[in-house]
């Protein structure tokens, strides 16, 4: 890893010049409100409508991240602040950087739509699944996270749900920060960003760098015991330019680059398991986005056009002569409007109509040895919803979908869902959808004379109802939420031999969701979370990387005026199923991975106005465990760090 490290922290070192210099820049400008019409952030949610609607009048099931949770954390990476949500799982292959997974409310990792800023990330070139082990939280304002079928306003891909991780906007005066940490692994990181208004231009740039030595790919509860290393950068931003005062033009952009010593899967072990064997893997990650919003109405009648690219490409090199490329790119253009208007009367409502079309090219190119791949997938889709809310307590909202795919037959989704807000602030909601998953690329087609793909696939589709119930109790100090799903899928797709094939039956998963949110005394703050789970395919065999308990619990105590902070964090992984593989095509069968429960420890002390010293314990109790079978994970680790404001 050390051969990596001189030529990242050079190339980022000028990155986070660049980001320091425009922050002084920004300074000198002058900061302007300059008044629009977009809800207070902490009020709204944006993913569960595509518009910013008040959280009390969403039907869905939906939690919120906000920044100032990520911040109490201390965590590296997104998904480890994921773990703390209710029905999501999180599998990760090794330490940092290695393949991170999220598995929403029992469904497959590639049924759950992630979107940075509202650009789908989903890598088609990797079975559409999304890998959070490059993402790190760096720039990260708030994360939302919606469960259940949303296929009627996102196509496919949203079967189980959508992740939406919304980047820092520019708002107020200029303002700029700067941290640095170190610790356990030989890891360092360093984040800069800048943000604020300049007249009429929001902005928002940030840069991050990451190494670590590292740990062992492959098990150390089986024997390996060296560093596997990771490094990678990061930059990105978003401007907000309003030419006029009913019309917004939005730039968003993110580069990623990253490498990864790794370990390979023998084929000659029985079982097969990962080993060391000197692999490693490049990434190179690019998304962008332009849109323009027309704001006609004073407000009331909304136009959005945009336009979006994420290119992911992987190199996996065995050796210098033995590299496979993996490269899928999705375009997309997308048109939305959105019109509000009241009624008054008899019946006092506020109405919502939606209507937006969509043009989506997916393409994968996979160059080895064995493959050989170009391949490309068109879709167009057009979809609408309508809401409406009585009397400010009962929302309603009903939406539909139809895509036309050029490979295989057309498929049409719906969502209703409500909400009904009580005189003492509690809450009752229901929602059932209908979602669509197109087979991907390598299962059409395969990858190589290994897998030979299946063109004659159907879709998967699902079907899933909650209700939960929300309660505030104490004067607002305690906040209950209790939620049930239930979850069918049919035509799952699964690999069986050297092909793919739709299952047959229906597979469910089906639970109970529990959160809870406490603010005991002055400073003290508990939040918490408890996931029943029973997720099954058609036979009754229980899924694998599902287990059936999930919880974490998170406590916070505040000292008066904010001069320190000190935080707990518990998360809990019940026992679950996963595949151990055998040589020579024999049948996979299932090993049960023991329960583990990770114990974090965190403090921040202000010393200035401008100068904070914060440290972490991870892992504190070194608990060793396997998320996924045979790949190692992180013992104890300590890490201290500075941050600076200006």
């Amino acid at each position: 890893m050390h051969r990596y490290r001189q030529r990242y922290l050079s190339r980022f070192i000028a990155a986070v010049a660049l980001v320091v210099i425009s922050a002084e820049g920004a300074r000198q400008g002058r900061a302007q409100d300059a008044g629009r019409r977009v809800p207070s952030v902490s009020a709204v949610v944006v993913t569960a409508t595509r518009f910013p609607i008040p959280v009390d009048r969403v039907g869905s099931s939906i939690s919120i991240i906000t920044e100032q949770q990520i911040r109490d954390r201390q965590v590296t990476g997104v998904a480890d602040i994921l773990r703390t949500v209710p029905g999501l799982t999180v599998t990760r292959s090794g330490g940092v950087g290695t393949e991170t997974q999220v598995r929403i409310r029992g469904t497959e990792a590639n049924h759950t739509l992630v979107l940075i800023d509202g650009i789908e990330m989903n890598d088609p070139s990797a079975g559409s699944v999304f890998d959070f082990g490059h993402l790190l939280t760096s720039g990260v304002e708030r994360i939302e996270v919606l469960r259940g079928p949303q296929s009627a306003l996102y196509g496919s891909d949203a079967i189980g749900g959508v992740i939406n991780i919304i980047t820092k906007r520019g708002r107020g005066a200029p303002s700029g920060s700067v941290s640095v940490e170190g610790g356990s692994f030989q890891a360092g990181r360093i984040d800069a960003g800048v943000s604020g208004r300049l007249d009429r231009l929001d902005h928002s740039l940030y840069a991050t760098g990451y190494h670590t030595d590292g740990i062992s790919v492959a098990s150390r509860k089986r024997g390996f015991s060296e560093q596997d290393g990771y490094a990678q950068r990061t930059a990105g931003g978003r401007l907000e330019f309003m030419p006029f005062d009913n019309l917004q033009i939005d730039l968003i952009g993110r580069w990623t680059q990253a490498q990864l010593e790794t370990d390979g899967f023998s084929s000659m072990t029985s079982p097969n398991i990962a080993v060391d064997d000197g692999s490693d893997a490049h990434l190179w990650q690019r998304i962008g986005r332009i849109q323009g919003t027309l704001d006609l109405l004073d407000g009331n009648w909304w136009h959005v056009v945009g336009a979006s690219v994420a290119d992911t490409r992987r190199d996996f090199r065995l050796d210098d002569t033995d590299v496979s490329t993996f490269d899928g790119l999705k375009r997309k253009f997308d048109y939305q409007t959105d019109l509000f208007f009241a009624s008054d009367g008899a019946i006092r409502a506020e109405h919502s109509t939606q209507l937006g079309v969509e043009y989506e090219v997916e393409s994968v190119v996979n160059r080895s040895s064995f493959a050989d791949v170009d391949r490309r997938l068109e879709t167009t889709s057009v979809f609408g919803q309508q809401g409406v809310t009585l009397w400010d307590a009962f929302s309603v909202a009903a939406s539909m979908r139809h895509d036309w795919n050029d490979l295989f037959e057309d498929r049409t989704t719906y969502r209703l869902s409500a909400a009904y807000v009580f005189e003492d602030g509690g809450r009752l909601r229901a929602s059932y959808g209908t979602g669509v998953k197109a087979p991907t690329v390598f299962e059409l087609f395969g990858f190589g004379p290994t897998f030979k793909g299946n063109p004659d696939l159907l879709p998967e589709e699902s079907r899933g109802w909650d209700v939960g119930v929300e309660q505030r109790l104490f004067d607002g100090r305690v906040h209950l939420d209790l939620t049930y799903f239930d979850m069918r899928i049919e035509n799952l797709i699964t690999g069986f031999g050297d092909t793919a094939v739709n299952l047959p039956g229906t597979s469910r998963s089906r639970g109970i969701e529990v959160n809870a949110k406490l603010g005991l005394e002055e400073g003290i703050g508990i939040t918490g979370s408890y996931t029943y789970m029973n997720a099954q395919d058609a036979d009754g065999n229980q899924l694998v990387r599902r287990p059936r308990h999930l919880a974490s619990i998170t406590g916070t105590y505040r000292f008066p005026d904010d001069v320190a902070a000190l935080t707990l964090g518990i998360d809990y992984n019940g026992r679950r199923q996963d595949l151990q593989f055998f040589p020579f095509l024999q049948p996979s069968t299932h090993v049960v991975l023991d329960s583990y429960t990770l114990v974090r420890v965190g403090a921040t002390y202000r010393l200035t106005d401008r100068l904070s010293l914060f440290g972490r314990i991870e892992n504190a109790l070194n608990e060793q465990y396997e998320e996924v079978f045979s790949y190692g994970a992180p013992g104890r680790a300590a890490y201290v760090g500075l941050r600076a404001t200006f």
